[in-house]
């Protein structure tokens, strides 16, 4: 990609004159707002509040409002809103969950603890977990000199994120994985056994490999996220795509079935004569034979 040299004095010229709008500090709160609503940095980028507000006042409140009957109303609700709500929280519930089972098996830190909200809180849950953004996982995952606690710190974070130190500092070259094989699979031993004094040399290489922002371990933990998004994303589709469908497809045979059932019975039962109905036919019977 070719990048144009522009001089920062331009730069700065030209964002004066894109602060020099009139009334601009009337609507200053309002503004913000809606920036953050709507996330108007760039072109096709929709908020996730948006989105849900879209998805369930208009596209689904839409739906509802023009139904035209009981069964057109029922397909809504058992289509739609399943649809509607696998699209907006399905694909990051289940990319979380995956994330958290991948991050426990391979020992790469995809996760972050997150609030989990007072629905869940209601239910006891105390703690929840988010799939990590790639630029969390990038101050995960490579080294910076200018970190207050050093390598320890940087180590013990990764740690602390749900990572085993080993797997991540083995992925980095095949070398420092043959190195590495007689230390402890425990974070907390496999620390001590690297601060020993004869591993300075090996500390020094492992701050060299992650110091590139392209490092092996990085890699490995951007592909483990990325997979997580794209299992989530594939599941909801195959739920809204063939589950969903088939279900409703089901529930109406079902329902026509148990209709017809009922319009049968109805046919085969004979005609109720009622006692009033009888005695009316009789007068007008009698009435008529006494005008002959």
């Amino acid at each position: 990609m070719k990048i144009h040299n522009v001089s920062l004095n331009t730069v700065a010229k030209q964002t004066d004159k894109n602060k020099q709008v009139a009334f601009s500090g009337i609507f200053n709160g309002t503004h913000n707002y809606i920036k953050d609503f709507f996330q108007l940095e760039r072109a096709g980028n929709m908020s996730r509040s948006l989105f849900i507000f879209n998805a369930f006042v208009f596209l689904l409140g839409g739906r509802l409002l023009n139904c035209r009957d009981k069964n057109e109303t029922r397909e809504t609700l058992t289509r739609d809103v399943p649809s509607i709500t696998l699209a907006v929280f399905g694909v990051p519930a289940i990319g979380n969950a995956v994330a958290k089972s991948l991050q426990d098996a391979k020992g790469f830190a995809i996760t972050d603890e997150k609030d989990p909200g007072w629905i869940a809180k209601i239910f006891g849950k105390d703690h929840s977990y988010e799939t990590a953004g790639y630029d969390k996982l990038k101050t995960w995952y490579v080294y910076d000199d200018n970190l207050t606690l050093g390598f320890d710190g940087f180590s013990e974070r990764l740690s602390k994120q749900g990572g085993n130190l080993k797997e991540i500092y083995s992925s980095l070259s095949k070398e420092i994985k043959h190195r590495l094989a007689e230390f402890s699979d425990d974070n907390t031993e496999f620390l001590k056994k690297l601060n020993e004094s004869d591993n300075k040399n090996l500390i020094n290489e492992l701050k060299t490999l992650l110091k590139d922002g392209n490092n092996k371990a990085l890699e490995k933990a951007a592909f483990l996220k990325t997979f997580t998004k794209l299992f989530g994303f594939i599941l909801t589709l195959l739920s809204i795509g063939l589950f969903l469908p088939k279900f409703n497809i089901f529930l109406t045979e079902k329902i026509n079935k148990n209709k017809k059932v009922l319009e049968s019975e109805q046919e085969q039962k004979p005609a109720e004569v009622k006692p009033i109905e009888t005695i009316n036919k009789w007068e007008a019977y009698k009435s008529n034979q006494k005008t002959m």
